[in-house]
């Protein structure tokens, strides 16, 4: 009769192959999570993004539907869309430390659908076009003062979740929109 006693080298084997199966595991749940966090960032910029040009998209509209140049904002100012001169010194900045603030009416809060949570905010202002230096779209004498020529107006949007703050997305372009005599 042979005596085969393995003193438990099998349960030994058996437990150092669970180790190494745990070890490839937990690293490969490192990546997986990481993947996971990338992915649901870019969703989520992709989102905010998406919300931005939809707002942007809005402001051109309603900047086609002007039928004279953007005016000041007055407190009986019942259009959409105007410019608020207090804006005027403070968002023509390189860059954007400065807080992207929404015009005098509630209608410029653009916001998505509630399961989203997205917010935006804009403002538009009148381009630099040259008039300083004497380099107009409008090359006709008087014309830019009565309203008939090229406007341009620098238009910005910022887009962020309402609960988080930290994630902003910002879209600035320039727009321009021909008045008639």
């Amino acid at each position: 009769m042979v005596n085969n006693k393995q003193k438990g080298a099998s349960l030994f084997v058996a437990l150092i192959m669970l180790v190494v199966l745990t070890i490839l595991a937990v690293s490969s749940m490192r990546g997986v999570v990481l993947e996971s966090r990338i992915t649901g960032s870019m969703v989520l910029d992709s989102k905010l993004f998406n919300q931005a040009e939809t707002t942007l998209s809005d402001i051109e509209n309603r900047i086609d539907l002007l039928q004279a140049p953007m005016q000041s904002c007055t407190n009986n100012n019942n259009d959409s869309i105007c410019i608020e001169n207090t804006l005027l010194n403070t968002v023509i900045a390189p860059d954007f430390d400065y807080l992207v603030k929404p015009y005098a009416t509630e209608l410029i809060d653009f916001t998505g659908p509630k399961i989203e949570k997205l917010k935006s905010s804009w403002y538009a202002i009148p381009a630099p076009a040259g008039e300083t230096e004497g380099e107009s779209l409008n090359p006709e004498y008087g014309q830019t003062l009565r309203g008939i020529g090229t406007f341009m107006y620098e238009v910005t949007v910022k887009s962020n979740m309402e609960d988080n703050v930290n994630e902003n997305i910002y879209i600035r372009t320039v727009y321009s929109k021909e008045f008639g005599g």
